[in-house]
């Protein structure tokens, strides 16, 4: 951090000298110190406009909007560096965005003006330059009469091309609409006094839509597009003509330009296919040549032993390549791989920190010293050491980001999330949380019972107990699709402890899952035979789908279409031999045959339960 703020200290310094290209090394060393810090970005911007690298000032501008976008400092950037480069609409627009952050900024003002008068100078350099094609040329003077001579023919030259009419014409407009939209208050007063547009701001949404554009005006052609009213108010109340193509016209040219722009995309990947296919030969190219070395020789030998487990002969190769050739920092990253695999830790980080002092002298590629950091936080990682081995994947990030070192950053941080999760655990706290939250629950307090059992689950996430008291609290709260998850975890945990059997029937009839609630009880009743609980819910949910069976005509549309969501019910029905049996139900014969079958009988009822075929078919 202090090393970092020195960089600023001493960029800002440079930067009163106006010495601006100093000034942008010091912030950059910053940035490679602290790459989330805005505040560098934002000056190295500014010093590298300063410097006439507008381009690049732009690129750090747009960082800083992306790591700070309520911060108009970036905006500002942006503005500066598009004036620079020419671009007043885009300056304008910028500007403008800041602006809606800070009210009447001076300098984000001043550079809006700027922009404003920076377009209609170019559009009027345009119109000068078509007016002077237009007109017909002077007449010249007609030269001496010579002896004609054979003269060769001239070909004949392009044409200068100017900006057409018509576009000229889009940007004088969109100046004049910048100009309206830069006073919301105004336009809106302006649109209340005419006759057309009056009824419009009385509408909150539209007077809100107003505000809006005037913070970032890209939303105007969102709008024009989706609210009729603004091409009206343009066209007929503040007269501004658009320009704007049919709407068959605007189709036509959408599908050009995506035809245009996947052309481009596809020539952008084509080269870069193209280039890394030559950079990937030129490497095999060079690692052949490398590899007729006896120092590579000894490496790939070393290899093939550590494929094969043989870690003592991989280390013997090893060192033999380390004796022909000192620093190279891959042979001693191999030899740390063999330290890894046989637990010489140690010695695996002792040969990782000599690698980085080599590739750190040499000026190695980021590539190797991104390897290097890799190799030391696997080394911490297999000593579960995780804090030290994800500070080690981080820089390795940093360097480069290789694909292996982001998964292994993701399992690192899993990792110390278990290893917290572990610590926190306590079964002592989490039987006093079970006991606070049972008063709770007598009390009818189930929110604040819910709370402690959720505490005694952390502390003690393997007691079936306290998944199966929270799903009760769930019942309670009517919340019964958690209640029926907290149950099948209880289950999960202890499938003999019937009570969770009880209240996750319960939670699925209340969901109106009748068939789901019976299949619970059965596997309830299939631990315990004759559990009295478990047989009056099951006797009770049987007479109200008998009873509800009737009263809706043997059919609950909802009840049958809930039940089709089931992938059991769905294979039951979808089955082409158990339609022809239900074809079949209607015939008692047929019917007492099924029924004495279990598989069959125990499907139909189970078609039964969810309200799909009636009762009196069975």
């Amino acid at each position: 951090f202090y090393q970092m703020t020195d960089y600023k200290a001493a960029g800002n310094a440079f930067l009163k000298q106006k010495d601006y290209v100093k000034a942008a090394e010091q912030y950059t060393l910053g940035i490679q110190e602290d790459p989330t810090n805005e505040s560098l970005y934002s000056n190295r911007s500014l010093a590298y406009v300063q410097s006439n690298e507008a381009a690049k000032g732009l690129e750090d501008a747009q960082k800083v909007i992306e790591l700070k976008p309520e911060w108009d400092r970036g905006y500002l950037r942006a503005a500066q560096a598009q004036s620079r480069l020419g671009d007043y609409l885009k300056c304008l627009e910028m500007a403008t965005k800041g602006l809606s952050i800070v009210k009447d900024h001076p300098q984000l003002t001043a550079l809006r003006q700027h922009a404003i008068q920076g377009l209609q100078q170019q559009l009027a350099q345009q119109q000068q330059f078509m007016q002077q094609q237009q007109a017909p040329p002077k007449a010249e003077p007609e030269p001496k009469k010579e002896e004609a001579k054979p003269q060769p023919k001239k070909q004949e030259q392009p044409k200068k091309q100017g900006y057409s009419n018509s576009y000229m014409k889009q940007q004088q407009a969109m100046i004049r609409l910048m100009g309206e939209f830069s006073n919301p208050q105004a336009l809106i007063d302006k649109l209340a006094k005419h006759p057309i547009s009056k009824h419009f701001v009385e509408d909150s949404t539209f007077t809100d839509a107003i505000e809006e554009i005037s913070k970032n005006p890209q939303k105007l052609q969102e709008y024009l597009q989706s609210d009729q009213r603004f091409l009206v108010m343009i066209e007929k109340v503040l007269e501004i003509d658009l320009g704007l193509p049919s709407q068959e016209e605007a189709m036509k040219q959408q599908e050009e330009m995506m035809k245009r722009e996947e052309a481009a995309r596809e020539r952008r990947r084509a080269a870069k296919r193209a280039e890394k296919e030559k950079a990937k030969a030129a490497v095999e190219k060079e690692q052949a040549k490398l590899n007729e070395l006896p120092q590579y020789q000894e490496k790939l030998k070393g290899n093939a032993a550590y494929k094969k487990r043989d870690f003592d002969t991989a280390l013997q190769h090893y060192n033999k390549a380390i004796e022909l050739e000192p620093d190279n920092c891959i042979f001693r990253l191999n030899k740390a791989s063999v330290f890894i695999e046989t637990g010489s830790y140690d010695e695996c980080l002792a040969e990782c920190d000599k690698a980085m002092e080599i590739a750190l002298e040499k000026n190695e590629s980021n590539e190797v010293k991104a390897k290097i950091y890799a190799k030391k936080g696997n080394c911490y990682f297999r000593q579960k050491r995780y804090e030290e081995a994800l500070k080690e994947y981080d820089d390795s990030a940093i360097e480069k980001a290789l694909p292996a070192v982001r998964l292994q950053i993701k399992n690192t941080k899993k990792a110390i999330e278990r290893e917290r999760e572990l610590a926190y655990r306590d079964p002592a706290i989490a039987e006093a949380e079970k006991k606070k939250g049972g008063e709770f629950f007598k009390k009818q307090q189930y929110p604040e019972a819910k709370k402690c059992y959720d505490e005694a689950i952390k502390r003690d996430p393997e007691n079936h107990i306290h998944y199966s008291n929270r799903a009760m609290v769930y019942l309670k709260l009517g919340a019964f699709s958690y209640s029926v998850k907290d149950a099948d975890r209880c289950i999960e945990i202890n499938p003999d402890f019937i009570k969770a059997y009880r209240t996750k029937g319960r939670a699925h009839v209340f969901l109106k899952e009748f068939h789901k609630a019976m299949k619970t009880y059965e596997e309830g009743l299939e631990k315990k035979p004759g559990d009295a609980e478990l047989e009056h819910l099951k006797k009770t949910l049987i007479q109200r789908i008998n009873a509800e069976s009737q009263a809706m005509g043997g059919e609950d549309q909802e009840k049958a279409k809930e039940a089709m969501k089931d992938p059991e019910i769905r294979a039951i029905l979808e089955d082409p031999e158990f339609q022809q049996i239900l074809q079949q139900l209607s015939n008692p014969v047929a019917a007492q045959k099924y029924m004495a079958d279990p598989v069959i009988s125990g499907k139909i009822r189970k078609l039964m339960q969810a309200g799909i075929i009636k009762t009196a078919q069975a």
